[in-house]
């Protein structure tokens, strides 16, 4: 009976990795994307972020594509600089306005109302200032963590713009 066992395992290892390599096969094929192929720190120009966060490091990607919720892709850039700064850039891309509405519903605790694209909103502090826009089916998120964050108000409000104008 054992070489059954055997040949049992041997075929359901050999089954796993067909399954696998179809479910994630590398050109693609199968993966439920929304958003064109964003590579998020290329969205802005250095200067532009070194208006915000000087000194920053050029920003990096941990997140460029898919998420946990589905229906949602997700594309991040954080920058940061040598005092413990962070400037994070968030893109989520929705599948259809359903989608697109769970993610502003998570958006409007935000203080204050702003014009920008389809609608934004801004909250400020002394040392953060979260924004969120929306143009279309893709919402624009940015964080800033500084010491002299809320005399950056004015300049964050700017970057949403230029980045929904690029979307």
């Amino acid at each position: 009976m054992r070489p059954i066992y055997q040949f049992n395992f041997l075929l359901g290892v050999l089954f796993l990795f067909l399954f696998s390599s179809v479910l994630y096969s590398e050109d693609g094929a199968g993966k439920d994307t929304f958003g064109d192929d964003i590579a998020p720190c290329n969205l802005l120009k250095s200067e532009q972020v070194e208006g915000i966060l000087p000194g920053h490091d050029g920003g990096h990607s941990p997140l460029s594509g898919g998420s946990l919720m589905d229906g949602i892709d997700s594309y991040q850039c954080t920058y940061t600089n040598d005092q413990s700064e962070i400037l994070l850039v968030l893109l989520h891309v929705a599948a259809d306005k359903a989608k697109l509405d769970w993610i502003k519903s998570h958006s409007v605790s935000l203080t204050k109302e702003i014009s920008i694209g389809d609608g934004g909103w801004i909250s400020t502090d002394a040392t953060e200032i979260k924004l969120v826009a929306t143009k279309g089916l893709k919402v624009v998120k940015l964080q800033l963590i500084s010491s002299k964050a809320e005399q950056k108000n004015d300049r964050l409000i700017e970057l949403a713009s230029d980045l929904l104008e690029k979307l």
